[in-house]
C-alpha cells in the first residue's frame, strides 16, 4: 500500500485598487500527496505589472520571505500562507495572498497481520490471556497508529483476556492523517481444563454397616435384595458452570447386592469432565428360609444290599430375600443315596451367594432289614451225583464208595453277617448202593443277624461211572510182513485179562478176532469190549498191520537215445519198441508213463519215466533219456547308419535305434549282445556299433553300423544378474565381486570381460550405472556373450551417539530439574556430503533445559544424502521423591453403645500437604463419626502425590464390650428311651444365644443330634462373646434301656450221622450271636459246639442277659442218627461143604458162630440155625440177622451143602425108598 498525503493550497487574490496588478496571483491550493514526505514544492514566481501593462519599478516581495522558483520540502499537514506584495514608487502596494496545504491521502501498508491462533484457558479461569505480535505496518508519513477491537472493546496493547470460544479481533492501522486499513484474526480459546470434584463423604442407609478404605458397607433392606442408600451431593469447582452426573445410581436409589462403583462425573461448560468414584458394597446378611422339610420315614433295605439305595422324599424348597433361585443341599442326595441299617439323620443346608446359612431342616431315615439270606446259586443241584472214588495209590481198580465233596454253599446277606449250620461235611465217604435212589441228604441253614433264614438242601447219589479195567492191554500196532508171494500173514497173541471195582458182566465181553487167524495185507483192528454190571464199558484195541514188502516188476525198459532236430525245426519224433510192462504179487494199482513212443521231443534232454505202483505203495520205475541237439545258426537283420546332433548342454548324444530282429529255428529267443545299447551316450565323432546273435546251442550271427555325433551348440554363459551393491564398510566405494563362468557341451571354452571381479566401483550421488561385458567361443566356433550392470549405492547408516539416559530427581523444592548434554554423529561419506540432524531433540537446547517431572524422550536422527539414517534416543526421567506431609490424631478409647454391637469415635480430620502442590490420592479406611466394633481398630490415612510418593499415618480406636451373652432360652431336662437296637439315643434340642456383638464362641460338651449312652448326662453350654464375656446354660439328658437282647442266627435243628464204627459224634455249629442295644452282660448255654452227642435227640439252649437284666433264649435240637448197618465178624465162608454123617442122611454141621457188632452197641439178633444143627443132603441157606435201635440191619448169609457119601448111596439104594435114594444120587 502506498503512503500518500494531500497538500491543500488555499489562495486568495486580493487586488488593491491600484494601478499595479499581479500577473499570476494564484488562489489557495491543496496538494494531496500519496508519496513520501517531505513533499518537494516549488515556490511560485509571482509577477506584477501596471494595469497599463507597464512593468517598470514594480517590486514583488513575499512574506514570509521566500525565494521564488526554488524547491522547498514541506512536511505532512503543513499549511503555507504566502503573501506577495507588489509595490512601485508612487503606487499603492498590491498584495497577493494565498495558502498551500499539504495533505496525506495514502493509506498505511500492512505487510503481516497476526495469524489465527488457538489457546487453552488459563488455569482455573474461564478465559485465556493471549499476547500476540503487533502487525508489521508502514506509512508514507513514517508514523502509524495501531489499535484493536473485539466484543466492542477498543484497545491498543497486543494482549487481551479472551473468553472461551472463537473471538474475532479487528486490527485497525491508521496514519496521522486519518488514512487507515484494517484486517482481522481469530483467537479461539478452548477449555481443556477439567472441573474439580470431591466424592460424597456422608453416606447413609437403613442398614449401615461401616466404611473403610473408601468402601461403604451396607446390608440389604429386610426381605429385599436391595439396599436404599443416600448420600450428599459431591463438591465441585471449575472455571465455568459444572454439571454433575451420577452413574449408575443416584442418591436414594435401591442398589442391588454386590460391590458397585458409583461414578460422579463433573462436566464443565466446554464438555470437559472429571470423575470421582466411591464404592458401595451391598451385603446380603439375611439367611434363606427352608420350606416343607420332610418328616421322619422308615424304609426297607434295597434288595441284596446292607443299606437302602436311592431313598426318595419330597425335597424341601428355599426362598431368599436376594431373589436367587436356591436349592437346599443335603448330606444325602435325593434319589441318589445310600442309607445304612438303623437311623440316619438327613440335614438340608442352604446358603445364598452371600454365604448366609440355614441348616435347620433335619429328619430321620430308619432303614430296616427284612431280606432273607441267599445262597446265590451256590447250593449244589439235587441230586448231587458223585462217582465212586478212583483207585488209591498204584491200584488200577477204584473203590466201591465215593468220597463226596461239594463246594460249600456260600450264604450271603445284604448286611453281610450270616451264620450257617449243616448236617454233613464235604469229604465224607458214601458207599455205592445200587438199590436206593439216594445215599445221603445234606442240609445247610443260613441265618442273618436280623433272624431271616434260608435253607439249602440237596440229595447225594453215589454212581458207578468207573469202566472195567484191562490188564496187559497193549494198544500199539503190530507190524508183520506178508507171506512171500501171498497177500496175507497169520498172527497169534495173548488175550488181555480184566476186572472191575464192582463186577464184570462176562457174558457181554467177547473179541472180534481170535489169536492164530490169517490177516490180509493192510490194517486189521482187534477189539475187546467188556461191560460191568452198571453198564460201564471199556475196550482194548490193537491193530495188526500186514505189510506188503514186495515191489512190482517192469520188463522191456528201453536204453538212452540221442538225435538232432528236424531241419528248420526245434523238435523231432522219437520212437522205441517194445513197450515196457508191469506185474506184482498183490495187484498193480497203476502203471503211468510221461511219454509214449512216437511223441514229439524238443531240444535238450527229456527223461521218459514209466512208474508201476501196487496197493501198498511199492514202486517200480523205468527211466531213460531222449537227447535232441540244434546245429543251425540264428538270423539277424541289422540297422542303418545313424547321424545326430549332440544333446542340449551335453558333449554327447543319447542315441536310440531299433533293436535288430533275430530268430532261431529252436523258437527260443537267441541271446543278442552289442558293444553299445540304444539310449547310450555317444561322444562327438563316429562310433562303430556291432551286434552278435547267439542261440542256445552257441550258433552265432553278427552285423555292424556307424553312429555319428555332430556339435552345433553355442557356449553358455552363467552371467551374473545385474549387481546392486553397497559401499564397503566405512568407505565411499564398493569392492564388487561376481562369478562369471561359461560352459560348452564340448567342455572346452575361453572368455574375456571388460572388468574383473574385485574391482572398486565408486558410489556417486545421484546414483549411476556401470556396464560389464564378456565374450566366449568354443573349439567349434560357436560363440556367446554376457552383459550385466553394476550399481553402487550407499546403505551405510550414519553413526549417531546420544548421551545415556538421565534419571534424576527434581531440584529441591521444585517440580523440574536442569539437564545438559552432547550428541555426536559421523558418516562414511562425511568428506563428500553434509549430514542433516532432525528429531524431537532438535527442539531442545543441549546447553541446558529445565525438564518437568515425568519422562521426556529426546530423539535425534542423522541422515546422509543417500537417505541412510541413524537415530538415537535418550530419556530424561525427572522423579519426584518428596513425600506428602500427614499427621494423624491420637488414639481413641470408647465402649459399645447399649444394646448395640458398636461404638462411635470422633476426631479432627488431618491436614495433608505436598511439595508438588497436588495430592493424587487421599483416602482413609474410616471417618470421624463412623461405627467401630469391639476391639482395636486401626484407622489408616493415606496420601499419595501423582508420582507415587506416599505417606500414611495410623491411630487406634479401641471399643470395649461389657455386655454378657443371653441364652434364649436354656433347654429343660430331657428323658428318652434308647433308639431301636442301639445302646444309646440320638437326642435333639434347640439352643439360641443372643449377644449385642454376636456370640464369638459357643462351646458345649454335647451338640443336638449327638448320641447319648444309657445314663444321666449333663449338657453344658458356655457362650463367650468376642470380648470374653461369658454365660452358662446346663440341663440333664436321661437315656433308659427298655429293649431285651436278641439272638442273631439262632441255629435250626441239626441232624447229623454218626461216623462209621462210632456211637457218638462231635457236633459243631455256629454259635448264635447274642446282641443287645446296651451290650450283653452274661451268656449261658447247655451245650457248646464240639461237644460229643450220643445217638438220639438233644435240646440245646442258649440264654443271654443284658446289663439291664433283660434276657432272651435260643433253643434248637441236635439229632444224631445212626445209618450204619451192623456187621458180622467171622461170618463163615460160603459154601460150607460136608458129607452126611456116616450112616445118616444128614450131617451135624458146626461153624464158628459169627459175632454181630454195631457202632451203637445195642443189637437184636435173629437166628434160625445154630452150630451143631443137622442138615440133610442138599443145599441150605443159613441167615443170621442183627438189627440196631435205628432199624439198621446186618445179615450174615452162607450156604451149607450136604453131600451123601458112596457108602450111604449104596446103602440107601438097598435100605431106603427109591425117591430118597434118587435125591441123594443127585447130590
Amino acid at each position: 500500500m502506498l503512503l500518500t498525503f494531500l497538500i491543500l493550497i488555499l489562495g486568495i487574490s486580493n487586488l488593491v485598487n491600484s494601478q499595479i496588478i499581479f500577473d499570476n496571483c494564484p488562489g489557495d491550493e491543496t496538494i494531496n500527496n500519496t508519496g513520501s514526505f517531505p513533499y518537494p514544492y516549488t515556490i511560485p514566481v509571482i509577477t506584477a505589472t501596471y494595469s497599463n501593462g507597464m512593468t517598470a519599478d514594480v517590486q514583488v516581495t513575499s512574506s514570509p520571505a521566500v525565494i521564488p522558483g526554488i524547491v522547498v520540502n514541506f512536511g505532512l499537514g503543513l499549511v503555507l500562507n504566502l503573501q506577495y506584495t507588489a509595490s512601485a514608487t508612487g503606487e499603492t502596494d498590491v498584495t497577493c495572498e494565498f495558502s498551500v496545504t499539504f495533505l496525506d491521502i495514502g493509506d498505511p501498508i500492512v505487510t503481516e497481520y497476526p495469524n489465527d491462533t488457538t489457546s487453552d484457558t488459563d488455569s482455573g479461569q474461564p478465559t485465556a490471556l493471549y499476547n500476540w505480535t503487533a502487525p508489521v505496518a508502514t506509512d508514507n508519513s513514517g508514523t502509524v497508529v495501531i489499535f484493536y477491537k473485539t466484543y466492542g472493546v477498543t484497545f491498543s496493547s497486543p494482549s487481551y483476556n479472551f473468553p472461551i470460544g472463537g473471538s474475532v479481533v479487528t486490527v485497525n492501522v491508521s496514519d496521522l492523517s486519518g488514512n487507515s486499513v484494517s484486517g482481522t484474526f481469530t483467537v479461539t480459546v478452548k477449555d481443556n481444563e477439567s472441573p474439580m470434584i470431591a466424592c460424597p463423604t456422608n453416606v447413609t442407609s437403613n442398614n449401615y454397616i461401616g466404611e473403610g478404605y473408601g468402601l461403604v458397607n451396607v446390608s440389604t433392606d429386610i426381605g429385599s435384595p436391595n439396599a436404599t442408600v443416600t448420600w450428599d451431593p459431591p463438591v465441585t469447582s471449575g472455571n465455568g458452570t459444572v454439571t454433575v452426573v451420577s452413574s449408575p445410581y443416584e442418591s436414594g436409589d435401591m442398589i442391588p447386592i454386590g460391590t458397585h462403583v458409583i461414578t460422579f462425573t463433573a462436566i464443565g461448560s466446554a464438555g470437559n469432565n472429571e470423575t470421582c468414584d466411591f464404592y458401595i458394597k451391598v451385603e446380603d446378611q439375611e439367611a434363606p428360609d427352608i420350606i416343607n422339610c420332610p418328616i421322619d420315614m422308615t424304609v426297607n433295605t434295597t434288595s441284596g444290599e446292607a443299606f437302602a439305595i436311592n431313598v426318595t422324599w419330597v425335597e424341601p424348597t428355599a426362598t431368599d430375600n436376594s431373589g436367587e433361585t436356591l436349592v437346599p443341599v443335603a448330606d444325602y442326595t435325593y434319589g441318589d443315596n445310600v442309607f445304612p441299617i438303623g437311623n440316619t439323620t438327613v440335614q438340608y443346608n442352604v446358603s445364598d451367594s452371600a454365604g448366609n446359612f440355614n441348616g435347620s431342616c433335619r429328619f430321620v431315615v430308619n432303614v430296616k432289614d427284612l431280606e432273607t439270606p441267599s445262597f446265590n446259586g451256590t447250593c449244589p443241584s439235587s441230586p448231587l451225583e458223585v462217582p465212586t472214588d478212583p483207585p488209591p495209590g498204584n491200584r488200577p481198580i477204584g473203590e466201591m464208595f465215593a468220597t463226596v465233596s461239594w463246594t460249600i454253599p456260600l450264604a450271603t446277606d445284604n448286611i453281610g453277617v450270616v451264620m450257617v449250620t449243616n448236617n454233613s461235611f464235604p469229604g465224607s465217604p458214601v458207599y455205592f448202593n445200587i438199590s436206593s435212589n439216594y445215599d445221603m441228604n445234606v442240609t445247610y441253614v443260613a441265618q442273618d443277624a436280623a433272624g431271616n433264614v434260608a435253607i439249602c438242601s440237596f440229595l447225594v447219589k453215589v454212581v458207578d461211572e468207573e469202566p472195567p479195567f484191562f490188564f496187559e492191554c497193549d494198544n500199539s500196532t503190530v507190524y508183520i510182513n506178508n507171506t512171500h508171494g501171498e497177500n496175507f500173514a497169520p498172527y497169534t497173541w495173548m488175550e488181555p485179562r480184566n476186572s472191575d471195582n464192582i463186577l464184570v458182566d462176562a457174558e457181554r465181553s467177547t473179541p472180534n478176532f481170535a489169536p492164530g487167524q490169517d490177516f490180509t495185507i493192510g490194517e486189521n483192528y482187534i477189539i475187546y469190549i467188556i461191560y460191568d454190571t452198571s453198564g460201564n464199558q471199556n475196550s482194548c484195541n490193537f491193530t495188526i498191520l500186514v505189510v506188503d514188502i514186495e515191489n512190482p516188476a517192469i520188463a522191456n525198459c528201453p536204453n538212452n537215445t540221442a538225435s538232432i532236430t528236424d531241419n528248420g525245426k526245434y523238435y523231432s519224433n522219437i520212437t522205441w519198441t517194445p513197450e515196457p510192462t508191469a506185474t506184482d504179487n498183490d495187484d498193480v494199482v497203476s502203471f503211468e508213463r510221461t511219454h509214449n513212443s512216437g511223441d514229439l521231443f524238443y531240444l535238450g534232454v527229456t527223461t521218459v519215466n514209466y512208474t508201476a505202483v501196487d496197493p501198498s505203495g511199492n514202486v517200480a520205475i523205468c527211466l531213460f533219456n531222449i537227447t535232441l541237439t540244434d546245429t543251425e545258426s540264428p538270423t539277424l537283420d541289422c540297422v542303418s547308419n545313424v547321424t545326430v546332433y549332440t544333446d542340449l548342454n551335453s558333449a554327447t548324444a543319447n542315441i536310440s535305434w531299433p533293436i535288430p530282429e533275430t530268430t532261431d529255428n529252436s523258437r527260443l529267443e537267441p541271446t543278442l549282445t552289442s558293444n553299445y545299447e540304444p539310449y547310450t551316450l555317444f561322444n562327438i565323432g563316429t562310433t562303430l556299433v556291432m551286434y552278435t546273435s547267439t542261440d542256445a546251442s552257441d550258433n552265432e550271427e553278427t552285423c555292424t553300423f556307424n553312429v555319428t555325433v555332430i556339435d552345433n551348440e553355442d557356449p553358455i554363459f552363467d552371467c551374473p544378474d545385474n549387481i546392486m551393491t553397497y559401499t564397503d564398510e566405512s568407505q565411499y566405494y564398493s569392492t564388487v565381486y561376481w562369478n562369471v563362468s561359461v560352459t560348452d557341451n564340448s567342455g572346452n571354452v575361453t572368455y574375456n570381460c571388460t572388468s574383473e571381479s574385485g574391482d572398486q566401483f565408486d558410489a556417486v550421488w545421484p546414483i549411476i550405472q556401470q556396464n560389464v561385458s564378456c565374450m566366449a567361443q568354443d573349439p567349434s566356433g560357436n560363440d556367446a556373450s554376457c552383459f550385466f550392470i553394476v550399481t553402487v549405492d550407499d546403505n551405510e547408516n550414519p553413526n549417531i551417539t546420544c548421551p545415556s539416559d538421565f534419571n534424576v530427581t527434581t531440584n529441591n523444592g521444585r517440580p523440574t530439574a536442569w539437564i545438559q548434554w552432547d550428541v555426536e554423529y559421523t558418516d562414511n561419506t562425511k568428506s563428500l556430503y553434509n549430514l542433516s540432524l532432525t528429531g524431537s531433540g532438535s527442539n531442545y537446547n543441549p546447553s541446558g533445559e529445565n525438564f518437568p517431572i515425568g519422562i521426556t524422550t529426546l530423539e535425534y536422527t542423522a541422515t546422509d544424502v543417500f537417505g541412510n539414517s541413524d537415530n538415537c534416543t535418550f530419556i530424561v526421567i525427572i522423579r519426584d521423591i518428596e513425600k506428602p506431609m500427614l499427621n494423624c490424631p491420637d488414639s481413641i478409647v470408647n465402649v459399645t453403645l447399649i444394646g448395640e454391637a458398636y461404638g462411635i469415635a470422633n476426631w479432627v480430620e488431618p491436614d495433608i500437604t505436598d511439595n508438588s502442590g497436588i495430592i493424587h490420592v487421599n483416602m482413609s479406611n474410616y471417618f470421624s463419626g463412623d461405627r467401630f466394633y469391639p476391639g482395636n481398630t486401626t484407622v489408616y490415612y493415606f496420601a499419595e502425590d501423582p508420582y507415587g510418593n506416599s505417606v500414611n499415618c495410623t491411630f487406634i480406636v479401641t471399643i470395649f464390650d461389657v455386655e454378657i451373652p443371653i441364652f434364649d432360652p436354656c433347654p429343660s431336662n430331657i428323658e428318652v428311651n434308647t433308639d431301636t437296637r442301639l445302646p444309646h439315643a440320638v437326642v435333639n434340642w434347640n439352643i439360641s444365644v443372643y449377644d449385642n456383638v454376636g456370640v464369638f464362641e459357643l462351646d458345649s460338651n454335647y451338640a443336638p443330634f449327638d448320641t447319648f449312652n444309657i445314663t444321666v448326662t449333663e449338657v453344658k453350654y458356655v457362650a463367650t462373646d468376642s470380648e470374653g464375656n461369658e454365660a452358662e446354660c446346663t440341663f440333664n439328658i436321661t437315656v433308659t434301656d427298655t429293649e431285651p437282647p436278641e439272638y442273631i442266627g439262632c441255629p435250626p435243628n441239626i441232624i447229623v450221622m454218626v461216623p462209621v464204627g462210632m456211637s457218638n459224634i462231635s457236633v459243631t455249629w455256629i454259635e448264635p450271636a447274642a446282641t443287645d442295644n446296651a451290650g450283653v452282660y452274661n451268656v449261658t448255654s447247655t451245650h457248646r459246639p464240639g461237644n460229643t452227642f450220643e445217638i438220639g435227640t438233644f435240646t440245646v439252649t442258649y440264654t443271654t442277659f443284658d446289663t439291664a437284666g433283660l434276657n432272651t433264649t435260643c433253643v434248637f435240637e441236635v439229632t444224631v442218627q445212626d445209618t450204619e448197618d451192623p456187621v458180622f465178624i467171622n461170618c463163615p465162608n460160603s459154601p460150607i461143604e460136608v458129607v452126611t454123617d456116616e450112616g445118616f442122611a444128614y450131617a451135624n454141621v458146626s461153624w464158628d458162630d459169627p459175632q454181630p457188632m454195631d457202632n451203637s452197641g445195642m443189637l437184636t439178633v435173629t437166628q434160625v440155625n445154630y452150630p451143631g444143627d443137622s442138615f440133610y443132603v442138599g443145599t441150605h441157606s443159613v441167615n443170621i440177622t442183627a438189627e440196631d435201635e435205628d432199624g439198621n440191619i446186618g445179615i450174615c448169609t452162607f450156604l451149607i451143602i450136604v453131600k451123601g457119601n458112596i457108602l450111604l448111596l449104596c446103602t440107601c439104594c438097598v435100605n431106603k425108598d427109591e425117591a430118597y435114594c434118587s435125591l441123594n444120587n443127585l447130590l
